[in-house]
């Protein structure tokens, strides 16, 4: 059973709201809870708020792959994709257009570590 972790990241400070091993997320009219930490949160700016999942899996240095994290894919073209959550399931999608390209186990070949995390999608805009 995979562990379920959440991030958030805050589209107005360009900022993560918490970064680390979140036990949970819970949106609670105007605070948004997140691994005991509590945030206030007016509730006119929760469109500025994006919650990513972790995907349970980990790249080629050990670290955890989340949604909307970018990996480097070795012998596939193009190499970068985005790990995105399309139609219930994690999956791996085109940069520029966000649609689905492959698999999510796809980050490993025969128990081969074939990814590596370059970046995420809201940092590197």
């Amino acid at each position: 059973m995979r562990e379920i972790k959440f991030r958030a990241w805050d589209r107005k400070t360009s900022k993560w709201l918490y970064n680390s091993n979140v036990d949970g997320c819970n949106i609670l009219g105007e605070t948004i809870i997140m691994g005991g930490w509590m945030y206030e949160i007016r509730l006119e700016n929760l469109n500025d708020i994006i919650v990513d999942q972790y995907t349970g899996l980990h790249d080629k240095n050990g670290k955890e792959i989340y949604e909307g994290d970018i990996v480097r894919l070795k012998n596939w073209e193009p190499s970068d994709m985005q790990i995105s959550f399309i139609e219930g399931a994690f999956c791996l999608s085109d940069l520029k257009t966000g649609e689905y390209v492959g698999d999510i186990h796809y980050v490993q070949h025969a128990g081969v570590q074939q990814s590596e995390v370059i970046g995420n999608i809201h940092e590197s805009k």
